[in-house]
């Protein structure tokens, strides 16, 4: 077995009583110095002793402990271990939002991880529940016009023409579309490209005549754009 294929139990074994009592500053140092080199099994141990050092439930403690796990779920991610990584980021979401809830962003990082796995995992029907609620709390955290919110619309949008559900994706295009124009402007490529991706949709939906007037002004943006070269 090579030292980085450690089962899921024997490493939460080593997370929960690996541990010796240390600064949990030195112990980070160690776990980050051991996983650049890829030794796996050792900064796997190294977290555990990190997470055992950060007992409190005051909001530091949480935090420190939720952001350990979200590092460890991403060196399993980085290791091609994505079930290992999967459930270290549960773990840290299942701290970060326990109440009293961590940092938004915090949150939403770690919603965004979980969303990635699921969508590389194929798991499309997870991976859209995921992307729809990392899309709500963007909004609501970030606001309508972030461009996060953009990001995360042009994903799941894609993700649901991807599934041939044009009927939900259309929507969504329809607000990427608009949120494009009014973050990058109407006449620029950004929006040329918005202008297609909603046609698209719109032609699988049998909107034909819409579709071709969406292409044929993406095409004069386009030109105009080229023109001015």
């Amino acid at each position: 077995m090579r030292r980085r294929d450690l089962p899921w139990g024997l490493s939460l074994a080593l997370l929960l009583l690996a541990g010796c009592a240390s600064d949990p500053s030195g112990l980070r140092k160690e776990a980050v110095a051991l996983r650049a080199e890829g030794r796996i099994a050792e900064a796997t141990a190294a977290y555990g002793r990190l997470i055992a050092s950060l007992e409190g439930e005051d909001c530091d403690s949480r935090t420190a402990r939720a952001d350990a796990f979200r590092e460890l779920g991403g060196m399993h991610a980085s290791f091609g271990e994505p079930e290992v990584a999967e459930r270290s980021y549960r773990k840290a979401l299942e701290i970060a939002e326990a109440s009293p809830r961590l940092s938004s962003a915090s949150i939403i990082n770690l919603h965004s991880q979980l969303a990635a796995l699921s969508y590389r995992a194929g798991r499309n029907d997870e991976a859209v529940a995921r992307y729809e609620t990392l899309l709500e709390l963007e909004k609501s955290a970030l606001g309508e016009d972030h461009q996060d919110v953009l990001s995360t619309l042009g994903i799941l949008s894609g993700l649901l023409m991807k599934c041939d559900r044009s009927d939900r994706a259309e929507p969504l295009l329809r607000r990427q579309l608009a949120l494009t124009e009014r973050i990058h402007g109407p006449s620029k490529r950004e929006s040329a490209t918005a202008l297609d991706r909603l046609a698209e949709a719109l032609a699988r939906l049998g909107k034909t005549s819409e579709a071709a007037a969406l292409r044929a002004k993406a095409a004069e943006i386009r030109k105009k754009l080229c023109d001015e070269c």
